[in-house]
């Protein structure tokens, strides 16, 4: 996935280190939501589905439109529906949009951490 970097900084009024933070923050977010939205599908739980999917979908929008966050947002949909019908399938695409997002994010905070 190629992410619009002039975009993302459009989001923070241009602020480098504020966008290299929110990076640091997805990473953190992503390793603790991705189990916590799969656990509300393994129980059945809907609304925990919504909670946790439409918090995923909030991290990966300072990063423009991406079929991650489009995931996440049809994730966050079934639970506000009160269905997990489905939810299983879209976890296991959004594990793989991830996993395509993840080294474009990595490699952006790699180039522009001073520290």
């Amino acid at each position: 996935m190629t992410i619009d970097w002039e975009k993302a900084l459009s989001t923070v009024d241009g602020q480098q280190d504020l966008l290299l933070d929110l990076i640091d923050i997805f990473f953190t977010e992503c390793a603790e939501i991705l189990p916590r939205i799969a656990n509300a599908i393994e129980n059945g739980d809907a609304g925990e589905l919504q909670l946790f999917a439409h918090r995923f979908k909030g991290c990966l929008a300072y990063f423009g439109e991406s079929t991650a966050g489009e995931l996440a947002w049809q994730l966050e949909s079934l639970g506000h529906a009160g269905t997990i019908e489905g939810a299983s399938e879209l976890l296991t695409e959004l594990r793989i949009a991830i996993d395509d997002f993840l080294p474009s994010v990595r490699a952006y905070r790699q180039e522009h951490r001073q520290d």
